[in-house]
C-alpha cells in the first residue's frame, strides 16, 4: 500500500488485557448515516476457528450442533464446496483478507534451523479492513486466538480496533455487541475470531445435548490419541475418539449460541436486513483420518472443507451455491455483496479470480511439535499443494508421493488414482503450474520473523503448538 497514505491513518491496536470498550481513536463518522433513516452498511464475519462444515446441521450432521447457524442458512447463501486455503489459522486469514492464495501472500510456515515458523503477512499487502475503512468504515476485530492471529502477524492491518483475549465466546461476543453499539450510524466492518472448537474444546455442559456430557479434561484425552494414531499403523481407537468427537460437538453448540447472540443484537439494532453477514472457518480439524489429529497437518478434506454461510443486503431466501471456492474466492464473495456502488469501488483494488477453476491450498510441513517429534516427525518433513478442479483433487508432495481423488465417490480419500489415472493426473499438475505462473508470490522483502514474547509463547503453548 501506499506509505504515505498508510502514515496518515491512526490505528488504535489495543495491548493484550487493555479495554475492549474504550473509544476508538480518530475513528470515522459517517455524517450521511446520521442524517439516512437506513441504518449505515455493517459487513460481519466470523470465523469459527477450526469448524468442520461436516458437523453443522445445516450441512448434513445428524447432532443438532448448529441452530442458530442453520436459521442463518436458512435465509441465506450456503456454499456446499467451501475450502480453506490452508489447514491452519495465519494462511487462511491471510487468504480471506487479501484474496490471495498462500504462495502469494506468503505469511505460512518457514523453517529457521530446521525449526517451523510463522511468517507474518507483508505490510505492503492490502486487506479487506484497509479497503473499507479507506471507504469511512469503523473496523473492528475482536479475537481469540491470541497465538497466530496477533498484531504481529500481519493480520491485524486495516483495524481500528483489534482486541485479543484467549477466551470463549460468550465472553467475547459481548464486546463486539458494545462496539457495534457505539458506531450505531457509522458503517462497520466487524471481524469476530471464535475458538471454542479449537483444542482443548470448549467442553462446558449443554443440557439436553448428550444424554452423557462430553469429558471435561482440557484436551487431555485428545494428548493420549497421539502416540496411538499418529505412528500411522496401529488401529483406530474408535471409543476414544468419539469420546473427543462428543467434546468437539459441544464446543460447537458453545460458537453456535455466540454467533446467534451477535445476530440477535444486529437485529436488535435494526441493521441485520441491510447487513453483509459471513460466518465460515479457517480449516477443519482431524479424528484419526489418514491416521491424523487435529489440524496443519496435512491437505485432505477434514481440515479443508469449511462452511460458509453469506447473507447479502436484503436477502431472505436461503440457497446452496455447489461452485467450489477457496478462502481467497470467499474474499471476493464478500466484495460482490457489498451495496452495488461501494463493490465497484472496492473490487478493483484486490485481484480477480483466475479463470481456470480451480481451487489451490497448501500446507509446508506443520507446527513445530510436531515436526519434532521424534516418532511421527519424518510424516511431516514435506511441502504439500492440492489444486481442486470438482470433483477431481490433486495433491503435489515434495518428497514426490503424489496423491489423486475423485471426492464424488470416494470423499474420505481412500483410494489414489495416481497410478491407474495418470492422464488426469498429469492434467491437474500442469493446472496447478499453470496457476501457479499466473499468480507470482508479492514482490518486495519478505517481512522479518517477529520474536516470540514470553506472552507468545505461552499463547502457543497453550494452543498445543509447542512444548
Amino acid at each position: 500500500m501506499d506509505r504515505i497514505l498508510r502514515a496518515l491513518l491512526v490505528i488504535a491496536l489495543l495491548p493484550w488485557g487493555c479495554s475492549p470498550d474504550a473509544p476508538a481513536k480518530d475513528g470515522p463518522t459517517s455524517a450521511a448515516g446520521a442524517r439516512a433513516t437506513a441504518p449505515a452498511p455493517a459487513v460481519v464475519v466470523v470465523v469459527a476457528d477450526t469448524l468442520r462444515a461436516d458437523h453443522l446441521g445445516c450441512y448434513g450432521y445428524h447432532r443438532s450442533t448448529s441452530p442458530h447457524i442453520d436459521a442463518l442458512a436458512a435465509t441465506a447463501t450456503r456454499y456446499s464446496r467451501a475450502f480453506a486455503s490452508s489447514p491452519w489459522t495465519l494462511p487462511s486469514h491471510a487468504s480471506l483478507f487479501t484474496g490471495l492464495d498462500p504462495h502469494q501472500h506468503g505469511a505460512q510456515t518457514v523453517l529457521v534451523d530446521g525449526a517451523a515458523r510463522e511468517r507474518p503477512l507483508a505490510d505492503e499487502t492490502l486487506t479487506l479492513a484497509e479497503s473499507l475503512r479507506d471507504e469511512g468504515f469503523a473496523t473492528a476485530g475482536f479475537v481469540a486466538n491470541a497465538a497466530l492471529l496477533r498484531p504481529n502477524l500481519g493480520v491485524s492491518q486495516g483495524f481500528d480496533r483489534y482486541y485479543i483475549e484467549a477466551t470463549t465466546g460468550d465472553q467475547l461476543v459481548p464486546h463486539a455487541i458494545r462496539w457495534l453499539e457505539s458506531h450505531r450510524t457509522d458503517p462497520v466492518f466487524l471481524f469476530v475470531n471464535l475458538m471454542d472448537t479449537h483444542k482443548p474444546y470448549n467442553t462446558a455442559p449443554r443440557p439436553g445435548f448428550l444424554d452423557a456430557p462430553a469429558i471435561d479434561d482440557q484436551g487431555k484425552l485428545l494428548d493420549s490419541l497421539y502416540p496411538r494414531i499418529l505412528d500411522g499403523t496401529s488401529p483406530l481407537p474408535h471409543r476414544e475418539i468419539q469420546q473427543v468427537i462428543d467434546q468437539f460437538d459441544t464446543a460447537i453448540t458453545h460458537v453456535d449460541e455466540a454467533v446467534g447472540t451477535l445476530l440477535d443484537a444486529l437485529k436488535d439494532q435494526g441493521r441485520f436486513e441491510g447487513a453483509t453477514v459471513v460466518v465460515t472457518s479457517d480449516h477443519g480439524e482431524y479424528f484419526g483420518e489418514h491416521h491424523l489429529l487435529e489440524h496443519s497437518k496435512d491437505v485432505y478434506q477434514p481440515a479443508l472443507h469449511v462452511p460458509l454461510v453469506l447473507k447479502r443486503p436484503g436477502q431472505s431466501t436461503g440457497s446452496v451455491d455447489d461452485d467450489a471456492l477457496g478462502s481467497a474466492d470467499t474474499l471476493r464473495e464478500i466484495l460482490a455483496a457489498l451495496p452495488i456502488e461501494l463493490s465497484q469501488k472496492t473490487t478493483p483494488r484486490f485481484p480477480s479470480a483466475p479463470e481456470d477453476g480451480l481451487v489451490l491450498a497448501q500446507n509446508l510441513y506443520t507446527r513445530d511439535k510436531d515436526l519434532q517429534n521424534p516418532d511421527w516427525g519424518h510424516r511431516f518433513q514435506r511441502e504439500r499443494t492440492t489444486v481442486l478442479r470438482w470433483p477431481h483433487k490433486y495433491i503435489r508432495s515434495s518428497d514426490e508421493q503424489h496423491e489423486l481423488y475423485d471426492l464424488s465417490t470416494d470423499p474420505a480419500e481412500a483410494k489414489n488414482l495416481v497410478s491407474t489415472a495418470p492422464d488426469m493426473a498429469a492434467d491437474l499438475s500442469r493446472a496447478l503450474d499453470s496457476r501457479l505462473r499466473a499468480t507470482p508470490p508479492a514482490t518486495g522483502t519478505p517481512p522479518p520473523l517477529p520474536k516470540l514474547t514470553y506472552q507468545e509463547l505461552e499463547a502457543l503453548r497453550a494452543l498445543g503448538y509447542v512444548e
